[in-house]
């Protein structure tokens, strides 16, 4: 078997076949078919060479017993007088969809014992498909499945076509194709691109036209203007030009067009990079999947979800590019400018001293794990917390993608769009095992773990580290007082005391003469402090304050709590917070969160401390 062929946990094949490579798509479709009697070979495709040389090609590599081709007959311009024409079974399928031109391109080989599918952009052309001895010239994307025989026609609902009777090529209309559109006029009415990211248009200017004036329309998907923005208020970054918007209607905006005098460009799509980065993670399998799981559906911060996120972390790095490492940053001088360029990466610091000269905005800032598995992490600790803001966004996800919905798709849209459809019960994913309850032993491996990782290793850290902090705290928070084991986490200022574990966890990430938060990168086109990332300061702040009210004052605890209020201090120096970010609704929102559900937990209410406000 090839080595780029995957075994799937179903048993069945999967394989990727592209041009350019050394073979053509069509050589490696035969080897995967592997010299097995095909049947039937089931051809769909909307274009075809003149001579169907391709057929003929196809008929040398697989020797089917009978070929099939799926004809949008109406709309198809197929080559009926072409010399394999007449050999062929052709069925016409013009009624499917009949409101739209079938564009899908699809070879299956039937053979006793599987379906062999391909599926692609390969039209029916040696170009395309190639043929022994010839790789093809054009760039393809094909896509192969091994199945078990039967199942590709039954779920691609061909049933109902294949038994229909054919249509002799001789007989076949006609089709009459209109004069091709000539796109050079057009070249001069270039728009550009344009995108939205962060409350930010950004717009990249053609070459040509050299567009020096005017104003920007941002239209809806009817084709109607929303927001005009003149030219004059854009800012030159590189080739680029953006301008800071915090238009309510920029979440309708779906196209853009520059306008300039009597003369109007061309219109283009507007891509919003917040929407694309929330669908970007790949789907989640096997182990990856469970540990999903095991936060999606959990009710609380168990000791076994730490090894779970790290299947989670573990998945997300390997998606990711590699960021760039980046030196401490001391003291960085703030930037002039007042919009950071897109896509540079900046240290925590750097990204402060920016945010400082910036506008305020007064607006919550993004969710930095958005499309990340590591994102199902936040929406539990966000249950736990007091909120659901994390479950909320993923609902409000489903709507927005009402801005991709142009109106131009038949049939039922339900059906079609599977993150609008209803779920399915039996669908959901089961859970591993939860393992026995730990013991004080594993927490404080745990947290001893934890300060080795950070304090030996030099990597940058990403948002991914931040909700591992949060969700660190979180879980020797959660066990302080429960049942796994008599008396809970014990609050005492040894090192097997919780407030001990809490403190050790918040000084691994915030102290040293080097601290890890000087190694945390973001992106530099964040306009605030990402939502995550406060829910996290928030979390630290609490369980600093949780400390100082749960421990009793006496001799033995005296110096431990004369402590916390310039730890806490310069914890709060060190992520740059100012008075109104500590009193802004989001940091108010989950400190009150806290001390209602894990306070409660702890029995917090009631104990006042006058070591510590």
């Amino acid at each position: 078997m090839p080595e780029d062929v995957q075994v799937l946990g179903d048993d069945s094949l999967l394989a990727f076949l592209a041009i350019p490579d050394d073979l053509g798509v069509l050589e490696r479709f035969a080897g995967l078919v592997e010299g097995a009697p095909v049947e039937r070979l089931i051809i769909v495709s909307p274009y075809w060479d003149k001579a169907l040389d391709a057929i003929a090609d196809i008929r040398a590599a697989l020797n089917p017993e009978r070929i099939t081709v799926l004809l949008d007959a109406q709309r198809h311009d197929f080559p009926r007088e072409a010399e394999h024409a007449a050999d062929l079974e052709i069925i016409d399928i013009s009624e499917w969809e009949g409101s739209r031109f079938t564009h899908a391109k699809l070879l299956i080989a039937m053979t006793a014992g599987h379906d062999h599918v391909l599926s692609g952009s390969a039209n029916c052309t040696p170009p395309a498909l190639g043929r022994k001895g010839f790789a093809g010239t054009n760039s393809e994307a094909c896509v192969y499945r091994r199945l078990p025989a039967g199942i590709s026609i039954e779920t691609l609902e061909l049933l109902e076509f294949l038994d229909l009777p054919a249509t002799p090529a001789s007989e076949l209309p006609v089709v009459e194709h209109r004069e091709p559109i000539s796109f050079t006029p057009l070249a001069g009415r270039r728009a550009g691109s344009f995108e939205v990211d962060h409350g930010l248009l950004i717009w990249t200017p053609p070459d040509v036209p050299r567009w020096t004036g005017g104003s920007i329309e941002l239209i809806d998907s009817s084709g109607d203007p929303v927001i005009r923005v003149e030219a004059e208020r854009l800012i030159a970054r590189s080739h680029k030009r953006i301008v800071p918007l915090d238009d309510p209607l920029l979440a309708k905006v779906h196209f853009a067009r520059v306008v300039e005098g009597e003369i109007s460009s061309t219109v283009v799509p507007v891509v919003h990079r917040a929407l694309m980065r929330n669908r970007r993670r790949e789907p989640a399998s096997g182990r990856v999947a469970r540990s999903a799981a095991a936060f999606l559906e959990g009710s609380g911060a168990e000791f076994f979800l730490l090894e779970a996120f790290e299947y989670l972390y573990r998945a997300d790095t390997a998606e990711a590019d590699a960021a760039p490492e980046i030196g401490p940053a001391h003291g960085p001088r703030p930037r002039k400018e007042t919009l950071a360029e897109p896509g540079r990466k900046l240290s925590y610091e750097e990204f402060m001293a920016e945010r400082a000269v910036r506008p305020a905005r007064g607006a919550k800032g993004e969710n930095a794990l958005a499309g990340t598995h590591c994102d199902n992490v936040r929406v539990l600790l966000n249950r736990l917390s007091g909120g659901g803001e994390a479950a909320d966004d993923r609902t409000r996800q489903v709507d927005d993608d009402d801005w991709m919905d142009l109106g131009d798709e038949s049939g039922d849209s339900e059906s079609l769009n599977p993150r609008i459809s209803k779920p399915d019960p039996g669908s959901r994913i089961e859970v591993d095992q939860k393992p026995p309850a730990a013991d004080r032993k594993a927490f404080e491996r745990a947290v001893d773990n934890y300060v080795e990782g950070l304090t030996n290793d030099e990597r940058s850290l990403s948002p991914a580290d931040v909700v591992k902090l949060r969700l660190l705290l979180m879980v020797i928070l959660w066990n302080a007082y429960c049942a796994a084991f008599p008396g809970g986490l014990q609050c005492s200022v040894d090192d097997k005391g919780w407030p001990r574990l809490v403190l050790r966890v918040i000084a691994a990430f915030f102290c040293g003469r080097n601290p890890p938060i000087r190694r945390l990168i973001l992106a530099s086109d964040l306009q605030e402090m990402p939502i995550d990332f406060l829910e996290c300061w928030a979390t630290v702040i609490w369980a600093l304050d949780a400390i100082a009210r749960m421990l009793p004052v006496t001799s033995g605890t005296r110096d431990f709590l004369s402590r916390l209020p310039k730890l806490k201090a310069q914890i709060v120096a060190q992520l740059g917070l100012t008075q109104a970010d500590l009193a802004g609704d989001v940091m108010t929102k989950w400190v009150a969160g806290l001390s209602r559900e894990m306070g409660q937990r702890l029995g917090i209410e009631g104990r006042q401390s006058g070591r510590y406000p």
